[in-house]
């Protein structure tokens, strides 16, 4: 049996020093596997599924990147992308920030049944989601 949990959360753009400028450029995921009608039991714990995914609106103008602790890289997210970080292994969990223009705007932490995400609005407000199966 599924069961599913949803938070919802929004904050607004706050910096906290954290994040650095060092930026990866990101890479787009453009899968279906977010899609909330193809879950099925083993979507979010399976080696190569998405565990986190930033999507940044079109007329945000900032820097917006986002900096894991499961990978050594900083991507860097341009306005109108999605960018996703996959598992690496299954069950695989990560803690991250969201971080705009060098400051930290976010954090947030997902665990092995987990698929977190995050939403960057035109003002720079986050708006964030987690589904658990």
């Amino acid at each position: 049996m599924n069961r599913r949990g949803v938070l919802l959360g929004s904050v607004s753009l706050v910096g906290v020093p954290g994040c650095v400028d060092n930026l990866s450029e990101g890479t787009s995921d453009t899968g279906s596997e977010g899609d909330s009608d193809d879950f099925d039991e083993d979507y979010s714990r399976a080696e190569g599924t998405t565990m986190v995914e930033v999507d940044v609106d079109s007329d945000f103008d900032e820097t917006v990147a986002l900096e894991t602790d499961c990978r050594t890289e900083r991507f860097k997210i341009d306005s109108e992308e999605e960018f996703g970080v996959q598992r690496e292994e299954d069950a695989e969990s990560c803690s991250f920030e969201i971080c705009i223009d060098g400051e930290t705007a976010y954090e947030g932490s997902v665990g092995g049944p987990d698929f977190y995400q995050v939403e960057v609005t035109e003002n720079g407000e986050i708006r964030s989601a987690v589904d658990t199966i």
